[in-house]
This record gives C-alpha cells, sequence and structure tokens, in this order.
C-alpha cells in the first residue's frame, strides 16, 4: 500500500500490519514450503547474486554486488515478481565502475526499488558512495541518491531502507568532525531531496553508525555495531527537518565485540537486533534480540534468540527481519582456510521469542552462503544465498548462486495480500 507522510505514516503501517495479522499467525502452525527458487539467468561464477534481497507485496528484490555487465564487475539488481518467481527487470547503474558494488544493499515496495553502491564514486571522492532510485512499473533509472556532505571512503549505500515515501541510506565510515563515527540519510524518493542526517550521540565512543538501517512509518532504526559491545539508535523523524532521537538501545548482557547492531529490523512496534559477534554458546555463535517499541522512547527487551545446538562460528544474527508476530535470523559464516561454514535461517514468534521452523538450503553443504541476506512480509520468507562450493570455488556460480522463497503452508490465508 501506499501512504503519504501528511496521512500519517505510522497510523498507514499499523493498518497494513492489522490487515496482514491473519496471515502472520500462520508460521506458527505448519512448516514452511519452498515456493521459488530465484537465479540470475546470465549469472556468472563471482556475482553474488543474494548479497542482498528486500520483499514487498509484489515484488522480491535479489541483489548481485559482484555482477559483470559486459565487460565491468559493476554489480547489478534483479527485480522478480513474488507471487509467480518471474523475472521483471535487471537493474543496473547508468555510468558503471569497476567495483561500484551495486547491489550491496537493497530495498524495495510496488513501485520503486533502491539500490545501494557503497564504492561508487563521484565528485565526492572515491568510495564516496551512493544509492540508486528505480521504477519497479518500467524498469527505469529515476534518482541518484548521495549525501550533502558526501566524502571519500564514507561507504554511503552500506546498507538501505525505504518506507511510506522515504528511504535511509547508511554511511558507516562518514566522519563527524575528526571522528568517523558513521551516518545515516533519510531522502523524499520522490524528489531525491536530502530531508535529514542522523548522527550518533557523540557524548560516547561511536563507530560504524549506519552498517545497518530500518524504517517504519516515522521511525527510523540505524545499527552500530562497531560501538564497543554495539549499539541501535531509534529516531522520529515525522519532521523531516528535525529528526529527533527518541531512544538508544543496548543489549541488556552486551559485551565488547558482540556486534549488537550489525542487522537491525522494525516492524509492527518490533524491532529485532542481531548480534553476530555474541558469545553465548560459543566464540561467535551469536544471537539476537526483540524488543516491544510500543512506546519507542523506552524499547523494552523480550527476549534473547538463540539457536538450539548452536555452536562457534554460526554468527548467527547476521542478518534479521521481523512481520507481525513472526521474526526471522539467519546464520552466515565461511570460513575457506578451515573449510568451515555455516549456512540456516530460522523463524521465532515475535511476540515471545518462541522458536518456529527452520529454513535451509535445498543445496544442503553444497551451498555456502545460504542466510547471507533475509527479508520476511506476510506469509513469504526469502533468504538469498550468495556463495558455494559445489565446483569447488567459494565465489559462487549460476547454479547456485541464488535466493529463495519459502511460503508458509500455501493455504489461502496466507496468500500476499
Amino acid at each position: 500500500m501506499e501512504s503519504t507522510r501528511s496521512g500519517g505514516l505510522l497510523g498507514a503501517a499499523l493498518a497494513a500490519a492489522a490487515a496482514l495479522g491473519i496471515a502472520e499467525a500462520a508460521w506458527s502452525q505448519c512448516d514452511p514450503r519452498l515456493d521459488h527458487e530465484l537465479f540470475n539467468d546470465d549469472g556468472r561464477q563471482g556475482d553474488r547474486f543474494g548479497q542482498a534481497v528486500g520483499l514487498s507485496d509484489e515484488h522480491i528484490i535479489v541483489g548481485a554486488a559482484e555482477d559483470r555487465i559486459e565487460t565491468v564487475y559493476c554489480g547489478s539488481a534483479m527485480l522478480f515478481d513474488a507471487r509467480t518467481g518471474l523475472l521483471l527487470f535487471k537493474f543496473v547503474p547508468d555510468i558503471r565502475r569497476e567495483g561500484q558494488f551495486f547491489g550491496v544493499s537493497v530495498d524495495v515496495d510496488d513501485t520503486l526499488a533502491i539500490i545501494g553502491a557503497h564504492r561508487d564514486y563521484n565528485e565526492r571522492g572515491r568510495y564516496s558512495g551512493a544509492a540508486y532510485l528505480f521504477d519497479c512499473r518500467t524498469g527505469a533509472q529515476v534518482l541518484k541518491l548521495a549525501a550533502d556532505d558526501g566524502e571519500h571512503d564514507n561507504l554511503f549505500g552500506t546498507s538501505v531502507s525505504m518506507s511510506g515515501g522515504v528511504a535511509i541510506v547508511g554511511a558507516p565510515r562518514h566522519r563527524h568532525g575528526q571522528t568517523e563515527t558513521g551516518a545515516a540519510y533519510v531522502f523524499d524518493v520522490t524528489t531525491g531531496v536530502q530531508l535529514a542526517e542522523l548522527l550518533p550521540d557523540t557524548s560516547g565512543i561511536v563507530s560504524g553508525f549506519g552498517t545497518s538501517v530500518a524504517i517504519w512509518g516515522d521511525l527510523a532504526v540505524v545499527g552500530a555495531p562497531q560501538s564497543g559491545a554495539g549499539q541501535v539508535d531509534v529516531f522520529d523523524i515525522a519532521g523531516p527537518g528535525a529528526p529527533r532521537r527518541i531512544a538508544t538501545i543496548f543489549a541488556s548482557d552486551g559485551e565488547w565485540g558482540d556486534r549488537f547492531g550489525a542487522s537491525v529490523a522494525v516492524a509492527d512496534h518490533r524491532v529485532i537486533v542481531g548480534a553476530p559477534g555474541d558469545d553465548d554458546l560459543g566464540d561467535r555463535s551469536g544471537s539476537a534480540y526483540l524488543f516491544d517499541i510500543s512506546d519507542p522512547s523506552a524499547p523494552v527487551e523480550v527476549a534473547k534468540l538463540l539457536r538450539e545446538n548452536g555452536g562457534v562460528k554460526d554468527h548467527f544474527g547476521h542478518a534479521v527481519g521481523v512481520s507481525g508476530e513472526t521474526a526471522i535470523v539467519s546464520a552466515w559464516y565461511l570460513d575457506d582456510f578451515e573449510g568451515y561454514s555455516t549456512h540456516f535461517a530460522r523463524l521465532f514468534d515475535a511476540r515471545t521469542g518462541e522458536g518456529l521452523s527452520e529454513l535451509r538450503s535445498t543445496a544442503g553443504r553444497r551451498d555456502r552462503g545460504f542466510g547471507r541476506s533475509v527479508a520476511i512480509l506476510s506469509g513469504t520468507a526469502v533468504v538469498g544465498s550468495n556463495l558455494d562450493d559445489a565446483d569447488q570455488s567459494s565465489w559462487g556460480s549460476r547454479t547456485s548462486s541464488t535466493s529463495t522463497a519459502f511460503r508458509c503452508c500455501g493455504g489461502p490465508e496466507v496468500v500476499l495480500v
């Protein structure tokens, strides 16, 4: 659905959540089934298709950050029909540069797609970064976004999110004064005008702010996983010219290096935060945390999510998503030297933290990239898979670098609406 800022984005989002309530409950009543396997039809080894995924009622978008377009390894993103799995468009940047990582981050609604290219460069300098907006109906590029105060190595476009006519873009190496704290930027997706710059509270030591971002209604959530144990800031962006930080979230048991905030998602009064460096079940076994933000200024930690039988280097919490009553958390880790890999995603009840189903790749142990990215909406979950070792390579191939869409049961109560 579409909404406007003047109509109250938070109210519109709540109405949408209520309409999807019946569908959401179905995840806890049955095991998910495979719905679509999505491929880059002209993919090559190393394209990293599945680096990022996004989901709306009508579309699935998948980033392939090292895809080669003609002779340039610039990256691409592919838009699929969420109901049929058919490819609609392949998006590529208007100006293609080697190594710009177009597709490192993606998001989509029913009319627009946003695609980050954090190593793009322009007059603001090398690796200053960019984000691109494409029309989902025509496939045309409509806008290119850059930070008003962008500089070299800012990595603008590392993370992106979009909702209700606005987009947020993370730049985790932005320098605030002499300190590389990071920043996030809010844009009007119709005009491309920068509405606000979100900065961390500089009273403490903050680093990596903007590594992850999410937006829901008038709330923006920004992760800073390199700040000690990590932190997440919540902003009210209802007033475009004067955003307000209304809460800073920490893990109740956070320790240095947990990387709390490496991934974030927000929807329906819930925030989920990944902490892939957490050590509860072994070195970097990882975890995720659920928060109730019914009062956004006073988030309440509901549950800490761990995988049963989790272990060393799982990096659980690498990617997260939430929709209605369901949360998704993936584990993603690859060690080429030891031949070690972790790849799965798990569903949880977002109200209680109770574990539901576990999602795995149909390729089994051959696919070491499953879980690189996740998205969930209503009765559909999408898991990106950007690496593979079927041919003894860790860089993926056309036949195995995929994204996989799961549907809960397939009954009429979970059909996308």
